[in-house]
């Protein structure tokens, strides 16, 4: 997606704040309960911008967050959501041409 790589040696530091997360979900639908609550829109948030990091496999998903992913899925159904990420995404894939053409004018 172009963003800014995790360095290697924060990759488990992140892997394991995920992990607390999923723990915490545990088999609730939302971190709130069964619906979705503030808190949720702050916690996606936070998630989704570990996705964007270039080394994230997206053809290999850590089966270890089997319930996290589960969680963005439901989370990308609520209709704003989603559109808000898509948003993201443009801001960012402008971005990455951006920053190629930087590259190469100079």
């Amino acid at each position: 997606m172009g963003g800014k790589e995790i360095p290697d040696e924060n990759r488990e530091f992140v892997k394991s704040v995920k992990l607390e997360a999923q723990e915490k979900l545990g088999e609730k639908q939302f971190f709130g309960g069964d619906k979705v609550c503030i808190a949720d829109f702050f916690i996606f948030n936070n998630l989704i911008q570990t996705v964007i990091d270039p080394k994230h496999d997206h053809e290999n998903p850590d089966e270890d967050l089997a319930v996290l992913r589960q969680y963005v899925q439901r989370m990308m159904a609520i209709e704003h959501v989603a559109k808000k990420v898509g948003e993201f995404k443009e801001t960012m894939a402008k971005v990455v041409i951006r920053k190629i053409y930087l590259c190469y004018i100079f």
